[in-house]
């Protein structure tokens, strides 16, 4: 592990003028170095209460958790559940959405950090939510008799054939998994094929079929205040037609731009809108200043007083939401739904979401990170893939244009995210079983 630890230390000298950048030009954040660094978690009550960690990346993993957390603690109220995630966009996020959840940094993979992570937290169980194997803590995780378990489980073919190039290495990792609960078949071939036992491998479907149906309830049932606002804040009217291209990168927020500049003039019975939420708010700026350098006038949601605004040729401006965890609001005010990282090599964003909201929703060609998902879709035609900028201008037109498209394709896309809710009952089968067996070792070996 020394050495390990020194190829870490040597990694990180080598990306601390990077990672020192982005704090400055960036603003991004650095999140807490005595969590990520030394393994120095929040205190917990040393009670006997047993402790569930589930770590989540970021935005799009913490997200996933929703559900899971709900049946899960309603299932062991006695469980004490804490969250880590790795961004710090993905810790303002499970602050907002688990209030009273303990929250903290993900460790760095320093041998130091996360021993002392897991003797602070005392987990009888650790959570990954998708793919977040760290060697070092793994090792951790084993010598302290801590069972850890994947969920939601996903791993690419392009991931499974970088980590086949270091069988020998990460061959120990995927063995000493106690369960991996997957998506779906070709995800748990790949995990066998890198070393995890069979019998632990479990296919129960995916986590974003329930949460999709579950944030766009909560939305729409407890958080209407919220949208009202929203809808004020664009004056969002009766009849007008909102698009929303969201989980955007570049050079997708300026495709979008440029539909929306093409399209807005040719409905004046119902004035079309975009809201553009790029995947990383520290972009906004830049987003906007590269719309208005090509004539589109664009506003910040944060800018003070600067809405309602238009640009030169008058039509209303483009929204460029600069905050975190409105992104499912502006789905549910959505008619037509661009979902970003889908042309870039970002590999996909979520297309659940847009569609359980009741959008007309495409995306881009590029969605290997859903792969399976976006292929059902198009298949039964809940979504349509775009190839370039035009078919995406083409795609907005016929959604303004064909009542009867577009509602068909809202109805579909719902009815598919719906028709294939219940995996987190499944999910959380799995986990209690790990914990009852976790529970039950440590009784007998303390008799």
């Amino acid at each position: 592990m020394r050495l390990l630890d020194l190829l870490y230390l040597a990694a990180y000298a080598l990306m601390a003028p990077l990672i020192l950048w982005r704090r400055v030009a960036q603003g991004r954040s650095l999140g807490n170095p005595g969590q990520r660094v030394f393994g120095v978690t929040p205190p917990l009550p040393r009670d006997d209460a047993r402790v569930v960690w589930m770590h989540a990346v970021s935005v799009g993993e913490v997200n996933q958790l929703g559900a899971l957390l709900e049946q899960f603690r309603h299932r062991h109220p006695e469980v004490r559940l804490v969250i880590s995630t790795t961004t710090a966009t993905g810790m303002k996020l499970a602050r907002e959405k688990f209030p009273d959840v303990t929250t903290f940094y993900f460790p760095i993979d320093f041998s130091w950090a996360v021993a002392r992570a897991l003797r602070r937290i005392r987990p009888a169980l650790l959570v990954l939510t998708e793919l977040e194997l760290w060697p070092n803590l793994l090792a951790a995780a084993s010598r302290r008799d801590v069972p850890v378990a994947v969920i939601n489980g996903r791993l690419s073919e392009r991931s499974a054939r970088n980590y086949g190039k270091a069988a020998r290495l990460v061959r120990p990792m995927f063995s000493s998994l106690a369960a991996v609960v997957t998506q779906d078949e070709d995800y748990a071939a790949r995990f066998i094929a890198l070393g995890t036992a069979p019998h632990r491998v479990h296919v129960v479907g995916s986590l974003k079929f329930d949460n999709a149906v579950r944030e766009a309830a909560i939305i729409r049932d407890q958080r209407n205040e919220e949208l009202q606002q929203l809808r004020k804040l664009i004056d969002l009217r009766a009849g007008d037609r909102l698009f929303v291209a969201g989980s955007t990168q570049e050079p997708e927020e300026a495709m979008a731009g440029r539909v929306y500049q093409a399209l807005a003039g040719q409905f004046p019975d119902a004035r079309l809108r975009l809201v553009v939420v790029p995947r990383h708010p520290h972009r906004a700026a830049e987003v906007q200043r590269r719309m208005e350098q090509t004539g589109i006038r664009a506003v910040l949601k944060t800018e003070p007083g600067a809405w309602p605004a238009t640009s030169p040729d008058g039509i209303p401006a483009v929204l460029i939401v600069n905050t975190i965890g409105e992104l499912g609001m502006w789905w549910s005010l959505a008619d037509v739904a661009f979902v970003g990282g889908s042309f870039g090599n970002r590999g996909g964003q979520n297309m659940l979401e847009p569609a359980a909201a009741g959008c007309a929703s495409c995306f881009g060609p590029n969605t290997w990170n859903f792969a399976r998902i976006a292929a059902d879709m198009k298949a039964v035609a809940a979504a349509i893939e775009v190839t370039n900028e035009e078919e995406l201008r083409m795609f907005v037109e016929r959604c303004l244009d064909d009542d009867d498209y577009f509602r068909r394709l809202t109805q579909l896309g719902r009815q598919f995210v719906e028709f294939r809710c219940g995996a987190t009952d499944r999910y959380v089968a799995h986990l209690s079983r790990l914990l009852t067996r976790r529970i039950a070792a440590n009784k007998r070996s303390a008799a």
